[in-house]
């Protein structure tokens, strides 16, 4: 959404805390009221964009029941951070943002929530009647919060990594925590 870059090229120049939700609705040539009827508060201006993500997912999921689960969502959650194509980059910046300001990070989210129920889906589907819903649900939890904070690191980092090595290395890290190691 036009609003959303405009507000995020905002942040990237004068910083988030510097710019107020009335310099985001002047640049983007809309009423103070229009912007708050569409995003409530200054951090759902950098939350929204989820959407062309998880459709993409979606897609990439379908048809992997054959493969191994991790090798399955490893390449899967990569394609859709490929597919974002030129869109790459303004995520990379509101992922940095975010980043930068640790509250932002934290709290419910929906698109991560959608995220999450995406994986859900997927597991809940190569599970079979034996799994019970804890499981698939911790799986996912860890999963998206793993990608989601690979995802920060990898907006903050050098651009010598890329965004699909770096949600490699973070599911690689959940791989360290499998029932041959004591977590407690």
């Amino acid at each position: 959404m036009r609003v959303c870059r405009v507000a995020t090229e905002l942040f990237d120049a004068r910083g988030y805390d510097a710019i107020t939700m009335n310099e985001v609705a002047a640049a983007a040539g809309i009423s103070r009221r229009a912007l708050f009827n569409h995003f409530p508060s200054k951090s759902d201006l950098l939350w929204t964009g989820v959407e062309p993500f998880l459709s993409s997912l979606r897609r990439h999921l379908a048809g992997r029941e054959a493969e191994q689960v991790g090798t399955a969502l490893v390449a899967a959650i990569s394609s859709a951070i490929v597919d974002l194509g030129p869109d790459l980059a303004m995520t990379r910046i509101r992922l940095r943002i975010i980043a930068e300001h640790p509250a932002l990070a934290h709290g419910e989210r929906p698109g991560l929530l959608a995220v999450y129920e995406e994986l859900v889906t997927f597991l809940s589907g190569r599970a079979g009647a034996d799994r019970a819903q804890l499981e698939v649900r911790a799986q996912a939890a860890a999963v998206t919060a793993a990608v989601f904070f690979s995802l920060l690191t990898w907006a903050s980092g050098p651009p010598s990594e890329s965004a699909p090595d770096a949600i490699r290395r973070g599911l690689a890290a959940l791989a360290e925590l499998a029932p041959s190691h004591t977590v407690l």
